[in-house]
């Protein structure tokens, strides 16, 4: 008896840790310790130079959109989100002119920032909330792609 309590209890408390660590990555965190930190938001414009697809990390099939941007200040990409949440609210292209407000950061050695709105010809685009939460946390719920169906 002692060994299935202490069994569940070991169980319980790494499903409680492995739970905490995923709901910390739909806070702006992702992996590799991306972060949005809302001390560092700023509002760049630039001229896209390419689209890019990136694959998820390990175990994430969602590929993420990212921006290669040439503006006054340099080259920078800009990281918007899953392609499955963008697509059809914003169309881009090589040579659009976009303003991105976000979180600045350096990734790999490279200038990157967090989008959280993204601003083409007078539509704009929101990605998260001013704290940095995804506005796609949540959005893959029963029914909407993955998990369960037709519930």
């Amino acid at each position: 008896m002692k060994r299935c309590i202490s069994a569940s209890s070991i169980v319980f408390l790494l499903l409680l840790g492995s739970s905490e660590s995923f709901s910390q990555q739909g806070r702006g965190q992702g992996l590799r310790g991306r972060t949005y930190n809302p001390a560092t938001v700023e509002t760049i414009s630039g001229r896209i130079d390419e689209v890019v697809f990136v694959k998820g990390g390990r175990g994430r099939s969602a590929q993420g959109v990212h921006l290669a941007l040439s503006t006054t200040g340099g080259s920078i990409e800009a990281h918007l989100g899953p392609a499955s949440f963008v697509d059809g609210k914003m169309t881009f292209a090589k040579g659009d002119t976009v303003m991105i407000v976000g979180s600045r950061m350096t990734m790999g050695g490279r200038d990157a920032i967090i989008a959280k709105t993204v601003t083409k010809g007078g539509t704009v685009l929101t990605l998260r909330n001013d704290d940095g939460t995804p506005l796609w946390a949540g959005f893959y719920g029963p029914g909407r792609g993955r998990g369960r169906q037709g519930r």
